[in-house]
């Protein structure tokens, strides 16, 4: 058995190929072959092969029809005997003692991979050089560090080409077992789970590996599209491996949502007006769900006394097992949740949903990127909702304003929902640092109010007695509830009990910003902020006002 198996794809690269294949022969570290897998050049590239192959017995050719990179990996490593793989592109060429110092830190580290940087070449000409060093300051003083699977695919998905490219890594052979290089984002998908299933990694500050970046030909809309589809595929299934290895299954989607957003916005400009359309529906789930209008929403729960159970990013991520900051993931609460989500919206109960992918338009850039990634990643369980549900009634009812394009219909809104509490006795449960209404004049319309102070965090632990306190000083009264996924679970028991309960959410936070006339999330100095500094720094004020509206507080040390 060899050392090192060097796999060498090739395809019309005739130009580039035996400054690449006499860079190998030169090496310092000489325990290697070479697989090189002609992918059906019609140049002299497969001429070139031969040459080789016939005067270094090191060297074997394979040669077949046109199929693509990936295929032709494949035949690299089905014939590889090495213990250790090394990829180095035709177009590319590596220093002297590029084998032997990744196999010496391979030794000195016994890790199953090894990454180096590299230099980067435009033309032949010197571009710049890719170095591990500055995000590893050990490397300083070392010759390598280690890296962890966490660490590897944050790195993998921020498109770091030491971590994202086959290329200027050293690899146990026998991690590739069962792993097939596919014509979808190969290096991502097979360098997902080939991080997960190391055992060890280590990095290496040297550049020793010089990568020639090639011009692209511009793509049409096909090409783009597939590029979409197929890095969306890969993503899921490294999402489903961290899931079934139970590695940081809830991080590693969070990311992969945030990479396939960076991707969507890369091929965005290069779409025609007709391809930008069929981005749209691929991002949209094939579902039916029907979400009324904020105003209609606000209509129905005012004619019907409806109570209101709202679903945001927060409940999708704790009903597909992850934890949120404000509250950790609870098998109780997530079941909860998913059972909740499918009721039928009737007079009595109003479960809402977003209808961003219904009317995308009418929400800012930054709202429209979340919510689509996020309905795309949850497109089996709408589509599975949208079979089994009649509609919904809009989440944005208590987001009416910060997130939506025509501020002039904010006024109406919370008109509205003033109307909804108006003379009416209120009982407010809500978390420690919440303090809605409190320094505006959102509740002023009310015959009373009343709170039940709850913690900010994990509210679901005390849920029980969240339950019976409503119960015992909620009767007779509205409830309104600013409390995260565990206000969802409670307004639809109060409802079934017969109270009007409303889950209001972070109505305060969205209040304060139309009064300001503010045109981002700015914190509030002295209360909860909506997504904006979870709650650090918040400074609590005496407040005699909410101090003689407070009838019981269990939030303990929170």
């Amino acid at each position: 058995m060899v050392a090192i198996s060097i796999g060498v794809p090739i395809h019309n690269v005739d130009s580039h190929l035996r400054r690449c294949l006499n860079s190998i022969i030169q090496q310092s570290f000489q325990d290697f072959e070479v697989i090189m897998v002609d992918d059906g050049s019609t140049d002299n590239s497969f001429e070139i092969c031969q040459e080789y192959a016939f005067k270094d017995k090191r060297f074997k050719l394979y040669h077949q029809e046109n199929k693509g990179l990936a295929d032709a990996r494949n035949i690299c490593l089905k014939h590889m005997q090495g213990e250790y793989v090394v990829w180095v592109e035709a177009t590319d060429s590596i220093e002297v003692n590029y084998l032997e110092h990744l196999i010496n830190i391979q030794k000195q580290s016994q890790a199953e991979i090894i990454i180096s940087g590299s230099k980067e070449y435009q033309n032949q000409k010197f571009t710049q050089e890719v170095s591990l060093q500055p995000y590893f300051s050990e490397l300083k003083d070392k010759s390598y560090v280690n890296t962890y699977r966490y660490q590897n695919l944050i790195s993998l998905l921020s498109q770091w080409s030491s971590f994202y490219y086959n290329w200027s890594k050293l690899i146990k052979k026998d991690l590739y077992r069962g792993i097939r290089y596919e014509n979808i984002s190969s290096d991502i998908s097979t360098f997902g789970k080939i991080y997960l299933r190391s055992a060890s990694t280590v990095v290496t500050s040297e550049t020793l590996y010089n990568h020639e970046n090639m011009m692209v030909p511009k793509k049409n809309d096909a090409e783009l599209l597939k590029i979409y589809r197929d890095r969306k595929q890969a993503l899921e299934e490294l999402v489903l491996f961290s899931e079934l290895m139970n590695y940081g299954p809830f991080e590693i989607k969070n990311i992969s949502i945030q990479h396939l957003n960076i991707v969507y916005k890369s091929i965005l400009s290069g779409l025609t007006e007709s391809g930008k359309q069929k981005l749209e529906d691929l991002m949209t789930p094939s579902h039916k769900i029907r979400v009324l209008e904020i105003g209609e929403t606000l209509d129905y729960i005012l004619k019907n006394q409806s109570s209101v159970v709202r679903f945001g990013d927060g409940e999708l991520f704790l009903i597909s097992g992850q934890g949120i900051v404000y509250q950790d993931y609870h098998k109780d609460l997530a079941k909860r949740l998913k059972e909740i989500l499918f009721i039928q919206s009737s007079p009595n109960l109003v479960v809402c949903m977003t209808d961003v992918f219904m009317n995308p338009d009418n929400y800012n850039q930054i709202s429209q990127g979340f919510w689509k990634q996020l309905i795309f990643w949850n497109k089996n369980l709408l589509n599975d909702l949208g079979e089994k549900t009649q509609w919904f009634g809009n989440s944005f009812i208590s987001r009416p304003y910060m997130d939506i394009v025509d501020k002039t219909q904010s006024q109406s809104y919370f008109e509205k929902l003033k109307r909804i509490w108006k003379n009416k006795d209120v009982l407010i449960v809500e978390g420690k640092l919440t303090r809605s209404g409190i320094g505006n004049d959102l509740f002023e319309g009310v015959k009373s109010l009343k709170r039940i102070i709850a913690p900010s965090k994990n509210a679901f632990d005390k849920y029980s007695e969240l339950l019976s306190l409503s119960q015992k000083y909620g009767k007779g009264k509205l409830i309104l509830l600013m409390l995260g996924p565990t206000a969802k679970v409670l307004a639809y028991d109060l409802s079934q009990l017969g109270y009007q309960a409303i889950d209001i959410g972070h109505i305060d936070s969205e209040y304060e910003w139309f009064k300001m006339g503010a045109t981002e999330k700015v914190a509030l100095k002295n209360k909860h902020t909506a997504e904006n500094n979870l709650d650090t720094g918040v400074v609590l004020e005496d407040n005699d006002v909410f101090n003689k509206q407070v009838i019981i507080d269990i939030s303990g040390a929170d």
